[in-house]
């Protein structure tokens, strides 16, 4: 009874102890920081001993100017070598993050696309297997049409932030619209993320402000901000929008009272695929693909884009600036 009871401790000590120590100290060991830190530490222990034996196999240091040269040489080429290590460690450490962003992106899209389709299969059976009365049939319609819109806005999401990827020139259309009428238009398109979006919005903007640009542009850009500003804040907290122009340029303000952002995710939010630390920890669904759009809209209008934040928790301003012609 005494020798059972001795192994059990020790299989519980192997596999509860040990084996997970070991398990890590093999994560550890193996992981290309560590591995990169070695060579570095390798190479370098090699540089200290090559110069400790040159010295000690010359009684006078530096008398002879060939092996001066043939030590500064050596000493050159090992320093191109730790370089040349450091650039590819950079560039493997580039585009393994680059992976894991892709693979995140692909298992996000999957997400965002089976959900509409699910719905509207839902719907659409239930429409054919029973007989319901015009009240119900009209709910489940707008269901489906809700869905298709939202399924097709993802779509042309990844459509253009493909074709911006490229380089390939969109939005040359020009138009005069009205600002505050085409923020009007953005905000009820937002409805299927939140039906009380317009009581939440406060637009700051005079009406007939007539300008000339690319209005799907425009919308698109405030439909990307007015998104992230849904998803990333509380529900029922208000939404700021404002929009003016100065010394020619157009001037969008989108301002929220949601989870905020850190310091050092202000610039990193606008790459692509790049999606922020709070979208994990709140199961917050997109694509990290709204931002890069907005960014690369920009640019390709001449214009630019930056965020400001108090700090986590404290709220967030994308502030946006666009050439644009005014019309009286």
């Amino acid at each position: 009874m005494n020798i059972a009871r001795i192994k059990h401790k020790r299989k519980k000590l192997l596999t509860g102890i040990i084996l997970p120590y070991i398990w890590k100290l093999n994560r550890v060991a193996f992981h290309p920081i560590s591995i990169f830190v070695i060579l570095q530490i390798v190479c370098a222990t090699i540089t200290v001993l090559w110069v400790i034996w040159y010295v000690n196999q010359n009684d006078i240091i530096f008398a002879a100017h060939y092996d001066l040269a043939f030590l500064i040489t050596g000493c050159i080429l090992c320093g191109i070598i730790l370089i040349g290590t450091v650039l590819l460690f950079v560039s493997t450490i580039r585009q393994k993050l680059l992976y894991r962003q892709q693979r995140s992106f692909v298992s996000s899209v999957t997400h965002e696309l089976r959900s509409p389709i699910a719905s509207m299969q839902l719907s659409l059976e239930t429409l054919q297997t029973h007989a319901l009365n015009e009240s119900l049939k009209e709910k489940l319609f707008n269901m489906i049409h809700a869905d298709m819109n939202r399924l097709v806005g993802l779509v042309d999401q990844i459509l253009v932030s493909a074709r911006l990827d490229r380089g390939i020139k969109l939005f040359d259309a020009i138009e005069q619209f009205d600002i505050r009428e085409c923020i009007q238009e953005t905000v009820a398109q937002v409805k299927h993320l939140d039906s009380s979006i317009e009581n939440r919005v406060t637009i700051n903007c005079h009406s007939n402000t007539y300008i000339h640009c690319s209005k799907p542009a425009i919308m698109l850009i405030l439909n990307n901000l007015l998104e992230n500003a849904v998803k990333y804040s509380p529900a029922d907290s208000p939404i700021l929008i404002s929009a003016y122009i100065e010394d020619g340029k157009l001037l969008l303000d989108v301002n929220d009272r949601g989870f905020g952002l850190a310091k050092q995710e202000r610039k990193q939010i606008f790459k692509i695929f790049n999606r922020g630390n709070i979208t994990t920890k709140k199961a917050i669904s997109g694509t990290g693909l709204g931002l890069y759009i907005v960014h690369s809209i920009c640019k390709v209008l001449g214009g630019k884009v930056w965020a400001e934040s108090p700090g986590k928790d404290y709220g967030s301003t994308f502030h946006i600036c666009l050439p644009a012609e005014v019309s009286n």
